[in-house]
């Protein structure tokens, strides 16, 4: 479990450590913390590296914060699609690895490394994606 910014930054980079130039994870994105100024400085930050590698990104959001993602939180290497279906909290699918990420006051991260569990969040993922629009 990561706790805190500190912690998120710590949990983020796990992403950058485990995948390759060239490799690529998948996202549920959710939540109003997507307008919060500190979220987005964060991505920010975390963004620059992951281009940096040439990791790239499939993200899904849910219709009602398309604005706000389109405006915010579009990056280089970054295919965004948009849902009706409500997601529940925020996903980061990545090779074996799927974190759940909460943000507000105390934000934290759940890392669960497992090649099943993974299997079964990107197949889920890979459904939604495919009856999604751009």
């Amino acid at each position: 479990m990561y706790e805190s910014y500190a912690g998120m930054k710590s949990a983020f980079n796990l992403i950058i450590t485990n995948l390759e130039k060239g490799e690529e994870y998948c996202v549920l994105m959710v939540g109003e913390s997507l307008y919060e100024k500190r979220v987005i400085s964060f991505f920010q930050t975390y963004h620059k590296k992951r281009i940096e590698k040439g990791i790239r990104i499939r993200l899904l959001s849910n219709s009602t914060y398309r604005g706000v993602v389109l405006k915010s939180h579009k990056y280089e290497g970054m295919k965004i699609r948009f849902t009706k279906q409500k997601l529940p909290i925020g996903l980061f699918i990545f090779r074996d690895h799927v974190m759940t990420v909460m943000w507000g006051e105390k934000p934290a991260a759940f890392v669960i490394k497992s090649w099943r569990n993974y299997g079964y969040y990107k197949e889920f993922f890979e459904q939604l994606w495919g009856n999604s629009k751009i």
